[in-house]
């Protein structure tokens, strides 16, 4: 016969509902970021993303950046380091080709 310990069913239990959260969270990104792709793919017909954007490539690019920033602000980093890591993303967000004209 198998004896269990308290402390490995509360190990399955905890395990167990890691992995419904882990889930959940996972899920919810998938949503995001299938909404965005569904944005940006807006926005390339719309012209304003060059034709040759990839809408999935780019919505994968925000989400790293925007959870690499979760990850750093909940670790402590201020706002202005935040919003520094945006203004370096943001310049490699591909702009619309305006033929010579300046957006």
């Amino acid at each position: 016969m198998v004896a269990f310990r308290a402390s490995d069913v509360e190990q399955a239990l905890v395990q167990r509902e890691f992995g419904r959260i882990a889930k959940f969270l996972a899920d919810s990104r998938h949503t995001g970021e299938h909404a965005l792709v569904r944005r940006l793919t807006r926005a390339v017909g719309e012209g304003d993303l060059p034709a040759d954007t990839d809408p999935r490539a780019l919505a994968r690019y925000v989400m790293v950046v925007s959870e690499g920033n979760a990850v750093h602000a909940a670790g402590g980093a201020d706002r202005e380091a935040l919003h520094a890591t945006v203004d370096v993303a943001l310049r490699a967000v591909p702009r619309p080709h305006t033929g010579g004209r300046t957006a």
